[in-house]
C-alpha cells in the first residue's frame, strides 16, 4: 500500500475511534443521568413522572454536564501531556536519550541500527532512549517522522541479538511510516477521557471521604455520615467508570492489534528476515516479562512492541499468533534477492545474512534564506549523471518503506563516512560545524568562527579536508546524520547559529541548489519540529487542478535542471501526462529560479493526499525522460518529498546493491 494511502487509512481508523469512544461516553454519562432521575424521583416521593423528571433541563445540565466536563478536559490535558514530540513521550516513559559517544557496546548497536534504518528510507534519524526496565519491550512515539522517537528498555538492548534488534526496530518504523504515533496519541486522550469517572470516585472511596469521615465534617458527630455518603458515592462512581474502562480497553485492543500485524509484516519485508522478528518474539516468550514498571505506561501499552501492563484485554496479539503468520508470509523478490521470491521463512533453510554542485539565480524572498540578494539570468548547467532513471521511479515508489538492499546501502554509506565525521555529526557543536562545511565555508570562515563558535571552531579546523573529499551525495548522508544533534541545540542558539549560515551563504552572492536543499532540509526536519509550523500531517484539501499552476511551475525547474530547452519541454510533456492535467509548454526560462521554487513547495503542502502519490510519481516522469539522474534533478525531487512530509529513499542501482 503506497505512503500515503497508509497515513490516509489511519487517519480514516479515527472514525473507528470516534464511534467507539461516542460509546463508552454516552453509557457512562448516560448511567449518571438515569441514577440522577431516579434519585430526584424518590426525593419527590413518586408524586411526579420519571419522564418528565429525566428530561427536565436541570437534570439534564447536572448529569450530562460535571460527567462531560470531567472526560473533556482529562482527555484534553492527556492529549497535551502527549504531545510536543516524541522525546517528551520517551521522557514521560522513564526513558533516557542514549549519548551518541557512548562506550556500550549494546547501547552503540542500537544506535547503528537505527542509523542504518533511517538512511535506508530518507527518513530523518529518531532519537533515542533507553528505558532501565528488566522488561523486554520496545516503543515509537511522536508527532510525525520528523520528531519521533525510538525507545528500547535495557533489557531489549542487552538481550537481542542484532537481527533481532534490527526486526524490532523495522517493526517501530512501520509505525513511523504508518501514522500510528498520532493515532496512539488520540487513543490515550480518549482512554484517560473515559475512564476519568472511575478514578474520580476512587478518589472519593479512597481519600475524600474517609478524610471528611475524620474530621468530623465541620459539625461534632455529622462528619462520619458525610464521609460514609461520599465513599458509597465514590464506589457508585466506579462502578460506573467500569463502562468507561471497558470501552477504554475495547478501544485499545480493536485498533491497536491489527497494526500490530501489519507492523510485523512490514518489517520483515523491510529487512527480509523474517527469522530476526521471530526469534525476538520467542526471546520475550521465553522471558516473559513485558510489563514495564512505570505508572504511566499503563494507559499507554498500545505504543509498545508487546503489551507493557497485564490486561483482561489484551492491546497486542497473542506471541505464537504474531509468530505464526510471520512465519506464514511469503518473501517477494527484490533487487538481490537471491532467488527467494515467493517463499515463506519455512521454506528457507537459512536467515539472510544482516548485515557536482549547479548555482540557480534566488530573489528576494526565498524561505529559510534570509537576505540572499537577487543574481540575474537563468544558467542551465547540467549535474553529473549518477545513474539510470530507474532507480528513482523505484525510490519513489517505495516512499514511506525500506528494502533490504537499501539497508546494505547505508551500511556501506555509513563505513565510507571517516569516524571523525561520524563522531562529529553526533554532538551539536559538531553538527554546527559540519553544516558550515557543507554550505562551502572556506578558511576565512572557519578562522571567523574561533570568535562566533569557539566549541565548533576546532571540530571544522579537523573534519574540513575528510568532508570535502566526499562526494556530493555522501555529503547529503552527513547532513542526514547530523539533523538530530542539531535539534538537540538550546532554540535561542539555533536561531544565532541560523542567522550565521544565512550570511555565510549570501556571502558570495549566489546559492546553489545544493545550498537550498541543505537549507530547506534544516527548516522541514530541524525548524519545523523545534519550532513549530502548519502540520504537514494534517491532510490538505487541494486537489492537483486547482493547484495546476504551481504544479507546472515545480515540473518545470525539475524538467530544466535535467534537459536542454528542447528536452526540457518534452520532460515536462511526460510528467504533466501522469497527472492528466496536461496543456501549455515550458514556462518562460527567466520565472525559472529558486524564488519560484520556494512558492510553489509552499503552495503544494495543501495539496490533498490522495494526489500527492501521483505529483510524485510525475517527478520521477520528468527525471527518466532522459534516461538518468542528475544530482541536481534529485536534490529538486527530494525538496518536494519534504514539503510533502514523504521520506524519499535513497538512489540504490543493481550495481551498487
Amino acid at each position: 500500500m503506497p505512503f500515503f494511502e497508509h497515513q490516509d487509512r489511519a487517519r480514516r481508523s479515527t472514525g473507528r475511534l470516534v464511534l467507539l469512544f461516542a460509546l463508552g461516553y454516552a453509557l457512562t454519562c448516560g448511567s449518571i443521568w438515569l441514577i440522577v432521575s431516579g434519585l430526584v424521583l424518590a426525593a419527590d416521593e413518586g408524586r411526579g413522572n420519571f419522564a418528565q423528571i429525566a428530561f427536565d433541563p436541570n437534570v439534564l445540565l447536572w448529569s450530562w454536564g460535571p460527567i462531560s466536563l470531567i472526560i473533556g478536559v482529562t482527555s484534553l490535558v492527556k492529549h497535551g501531556e502527549l504531545s510536543g514530540g516524541g522525546a517528551k513521550v520517551a521522557r514521560l516513559f522513564g526513558g533516557v536519550e542514549v549519548d551518541p559517544a557512548t562506550g556500550s557496546p549494546a547501547e552503540r548497536q542500537l544506535l547503528n541500527v537505527v542509523e542504518e534504518m533511517s538512511l535506508a528510507s530518507g527518513c530523518p534519524v529518531p532519537r533515542v532512549f533507553v528505558i532501565q526496565d528488566n522488561a523486554i519491550n520496545a516503543f515509537a512515539a511522536g508527532d510525525s517522522p520528523d520528531d519521533a522517537a525510538i525507545g528500547v528498555t535495557s533489557q531489549a538492548i542487552e538481550s537481542f541479538e542484532r537481527d533481532e534488534l534490527q526486526g524490532v526496530i523495522a517493526h517501530e518504523f512501520s509505525h513511523i511510516f504508518h501514522g500510528d504515533m498520532r493515532m496512539n496519541k488520540r487513543i490515550t486522550a480518549a482512554i484517560a477521557g473515559i475512564m476519568a469517572l472511575g478514578i474520580v470516585g476512587w478518589i472519593m472511596m479512597r481519600y475524600i471521604g474517609p478524610a471528611i469521615a475524620r474530621s468530623g465534617g465541620g459539625r461534632k458527630n455529622n462528619g462520619a455520615p458525610i464521609g460514609l455518603a461520599i465513599i458509597l458515592g465514590g464506589l457508585a462512581l466506579m462502578a460506573i467508570g467500569a463502562i468507561g474502562t471497558f470501552f477504554g480497553q475495547v478501544i485499545q485492543a480493536a485498533i491497536s492489534r491489527q497494526r500490530e500485524f501489519l507492523a510485523d509484516a512490514s518489517a520483515v519485508q523491510y529487512t527480509r528476515n523474517p527469522r530476526g522478528i521471530a526469534n525476538a518474539l520467542r526471546r520475550i516468550g521465553g522471558w516473559r516479562k513485558t510489563v514495564v514498571e512505570n505508572t504511566k505506561v499503563a494507559a499507554c501499552s498500545h505504543y509498545f512492541f508487546c503489551s507493557a501492563v497485564d490486561s483482561v484485554f489484551n492491546t497486542h496479539p497473542p506471541l505464537e499468533e504474531r509468530i505464526r503468520r510471520i512465519e506464514a508470509l511469503p518473501i517477494t523478490a527484490e533487487i538481490g534477492d537471491g532467488g527467494t521470491a515467493g517463499q515463506s521463512m519455512a521454506q528457507r533453510t537459512a536467515p539472510r545474512p544482516t548485515s557536482r554542485a549547479t548555482s540557480l539565480p534566488h530573489v528576494p524572498g526565498t524561505p529559510g534564506i534570509p537576505g540572499v540578494p537577487p543574481i540575474p539570468g537563468m544558467p542551465r548547467v547540467p549535474g553529473m549523471p549518477i545513474m539510470g532513471a530507474a532507480p528513482l521511479a523505484m525510490a519513489v515508489a517505495s516512499v514511506g518503506t525500506i528494502t533490504a538492499d537499501r539497508i546494505k546501502w547505508a551500511q556501506q554509506a555509513l563505513h565510507s563516512i571517516p569516524d571523525q565525521v561520524r563522531d562529529a555529526a553526533k554532538s551539536p557543536a559538531g553538527a554546527r560545524a559540519l553544516f558550515v562545511l557543507l554550505l562551502g565555508a572556506g578558511d576565512a570562515e572557519i578562522e571567523a568562527m574561533r570568535s562566533i563558535d569557539p566549541d565548533a571552531s576546532p571540530i571544522a579546523t579537523k573534519v574540513a579536508p575528510l568532508l570535502r573529499a566526499l562526494s556530493r551525495r555522501d555529503r547529503m548522508v552527513v547532513a542526514d546524520l547530523a539533523m538530530p544533534a542539531l535539534r538537540r541545540t538550546d532554540p535561542g542558539d539555533y536561531r544565532r547559529y541560523r542567522k550565521q549560515l544565512a550570511g555565510l551563504v549570501r556571502a558570495d552572492g549566489r546559492v546553489t541548489l545544493a545550498e537550498w536543499t541543505l537549507l530547506n532540509a534544516l527548516r522541514a526536519h530541524v525548524e519545523w519540529p523545534m519550532f513549530g509550523s502548519p502540520d504537514r500531517s494534517v491532510p490538505g484539501s487541494q486537489r492537483l487542478i486547482a493547484l495546476r499552476a504551481p504544479v507546472v511551475t515545480y515540473l518545470g525547474i525539475l524538467a530544466q535542471a535535467g534537459s536542454d530547452p528542447d528536452g526540457a519541454a518534452h520532460a515536462l510533456a511526460a510528467g504533466l501526462s501522469v497527472l492528466h492535467i496536461g496543456g501549455g509548454g515550458l514556462p518562460p526560462t527567466d520565472t525559472l529560479n529558486l524564488d519560484a521554487l520556494a512558492k510553489a513547495c509552499e503552495q503544494l503542502r495543501s495539496l490533498d493526499p490522495r494526489d500527492r502519490d501521483s505529483l510524485l510519481q510525475a517527478a520521477a516522469a520528468v527525471v527518466s525522460h532522459d534516461q538518468r539522474v542528475a544530482d541536481d534533478e534529485y536534490d529538486i525531487v527530494r525538496v518536494l518529498a519534504d514539503t510533502l512530509g514523504a521520506p524519499l529513499p535513497p538512489l540504490v542501482s543493481p550495481a551498487a546493491a
